[in-house]
C-alpha cells in the first residue's frame, strides 16, 4: 500500500464529519428590537449529506444602521467581584428601527484600563481647554489696557499742542 497513513485519515475523519451546504433562498430580515437581523438558508441537497437540516438561520447584529455613544461615555456600574466583570449601557445616538440602549460586558480590568485612559485624557483636556480660555481673557484684558494707554497719550500729546498754541 502506497499511502497507509492518507487512507487512514480518510477512514477515520472523512466518515464522521457530516457536510452541509447551503444556498441563500433570500435577503436579510429588517433589524428587530434586539439589534439583530435574520436570513435564512436552504440546504443543498446534492452536495449535502442527508443527516444535515433541511433549512438554517443565521443571524447577526445590526450595526450599519444603528450609532451609539463613545463607550468613554456609557453608563458604567461597579465590578462584579464574583464574576469580575462589569456591565456598561450606550444610548442610541441615531438609526432607526434600533433597540433605545445597548448593554455590554466587560471584564473588570478592561473597563479600569478603559476608565483610566479616558478619564486622565477627558481631565488634562478640560486642564488644557481651561489654560487657553484664561490666557485668551488675560490677553485680551491687555490688550484693552495698551490700547487705554495709547489713548491716553494721544489725549496728552493733544492737550500739550493746545497748550503750546494758546501759549503762541
Amino acid at each position: 500500500m502506497k499511502y497507509p497513513v492518507l487512507l487512514l485519515v480518510t477512514l477515520c475523519f472523512g466518515l464522521a464529519a457530516a457536510k452541509c451546504k447551503y444556498r441563500r433562498s433570500g435577503d436579510w430580515t429588517a433589524c428587530s428590537a434586539e439589534g439583530l437581523k435574520t436570513r435564512t438558508d436552504v440546504l443543498k441537497e446534492q452536495k449535502s449529506d442527508p443527516t444535515c437540516h433541511p433549512t438554517r438561520n443565521i443571524s447577526k447584529a445590526c450595526r450599519e444602521d444603528c450609532q451609539y455613544e463613545r463607550r468613554r461615555l456609557a453608563t458604567w456600574g461597579e465590578c462584579d467581584q464574583m464574576s469580575s466583570t462589569v456591565t456598561g449601557t450606550r444610548n442610541l445616538v441615531s438609526g432607526t428601527g434600533c433597540p433605545a440602549t445597548v448593554t455590554e460586558v466587560f471584564d473588570c480590568r478592561v473597563q479600569r484600563r478603559f476608565d483610566r485612559k479616558s478619564g486622565r485624557r477627558a481631565a488634562r483636556k478640560g486642564q488644557k481647554k481651561a489654560q487657553r480660555k484664561a490666557q485668551r481673557r488675560q490677553n485680551k484684558q491687555d490688550k484693552q489696557q495698551r490700547r487705554l494707554a495709547r489713548k491716553q497719550r494721544r489725549q496728552q500729546r493733544q492737550q500739550n499742542r493746545q497748550a503750546a498754541q494758546a501759549q503762541n
